[in-house]
């Protein structure tokens, strides 16, 4: 990352995680975070100028304290040749750390600057036409362990109150009800026992019961749309698509069950799809995409499954 003439804040590329908290949230997530709230800035025409909007959301936190932090801040990295001092400074400094890129088409880039007490997450757009900032503040104590807890997944029970299975953090859930077609919906984490659903928040155990009549599948991000498997019992390759069962032949036929592997595990690899997301992938579509082995996270990077304790349960409710 290009050295900013700052010594004051720490100034780090976002994770992908944080990332999901400089958009919109609900109010629930925003208050478990502690977000003070967010400003929206522009450099004008010229590039040069600053043109912004305060959007608060807590006011029992923008305390005289945190005003004065969020102005220094602000007005540090506005100093000439720093990021916000233009569009021109800004475009120069995105560019020099593609670890910054969102990865998306919008021309969005991402940093973290920590001051003692707070989180600012920005969101920096280079794309001419859009705003150029918008920066989120945070308590940093309650981000972060808000972060960490997100870290454990969002868990989907059935009406017993059994953990079926764990969604990260933003991946999406596919609900499949007779007489409709499939719909999809993100999920996020808000506590333990609590998540949203969509537009919706739940308790795990309410969205257990209103679900009960429905087949829901786990549409992980960590997964590709597609892979190429071999299935030795039937000595056939052929796709799998996530969240789909089963696979679709390909009518290819090999000298050795070798040369099938090989071929299989050559294009997976041109296509980026690793050993632990392959056998995650044929292990959806073969055992239902619910079930631990069907979680690229529960293998090495071989494809060779972590062999982990017994989880104690967590009986507390």
């Amino acid at each position: 990352m290009t050295e900013q003439n700052n010594s004051k804040y720490d100034v780090v590329v976002m994770t992908p995680a944080e990332r999901r908290y400089t958009y919109a949230q609900s109010s629930q997530i925003k208050s478990m975070c502690g977000l003070v709230g967010h400003l929206r800035a522009d450099f004008g025409k010229s590039g040069n100028e600053f043109f912004y909007t305060w959007f608060g959301f807590r006011n029992d936190l923008n305390t005289p304290e945190f005003k004065a932090d969020f102005d220094a801040v602000i007005n540090s990295f506005r100093e000439n040749g720093n990021f916000l001092s233009g569009r021109t400074n800004l475009i120069h400094f995105c560019h020099s750390d593609p670890a910054m890129y969102y990865g998306n088409d919008r021309s969005e880039y991402g940093v973290r600057v920590n001051s003692k007490d707070y989180a600012y997450l920005m969101r920096l757009i280079t794309m001419p036409g859009n705003y150029n900032l918008y920066c989120y503040c945070y308590t940093r104590e309650w981000l972060d362990k808000h972060l960490d807890n997100a870290a454990r997944g969002i868990r989907f029970v059935d009406v017993l109150g059994q953990e079926k299975f764990r969604l990260a953090d933003g991946d999406y859930l596919r609900i499949i009800e007779e007489g409709f077609a499939p719909r999809e919906y993100e999920c996020r984490y808000i506590d333990d026992y609590h998540c949203e659903v969509g537009n919706n928040a739940y308790h795990i155990d309410e969205f257990a019961g209103i679900t009960k009549d429905k087949t829901i599948i786990p549409i992980r991000r960590s997964l590709p749309d597609r892979s190429y498997v071999y299935i030795k019992t039937e000595n056939k390759i052929g796709v799998v698509d996530k969240g789909e069962s089963g696979y679709v032949e390909i009518p290819i036929v090999f000298k050795s069950s070798a040369e099938a592997q090989e071929f299989v595990d050559t294009n997976n690899k041109k296509l980026g799809i690793s050993p632990a997301q392959a056998k995650a992938m044929m292990c959806g579509s073969m055992f239902g995409w619910h079930c631990p082995a069907a979680d690229p996270t529960n293998y090495e990077d071989n494809g060779k499954p972590i062999r982990t304790k017994p989880a104690v349960r967590d009986t507390a409710r």
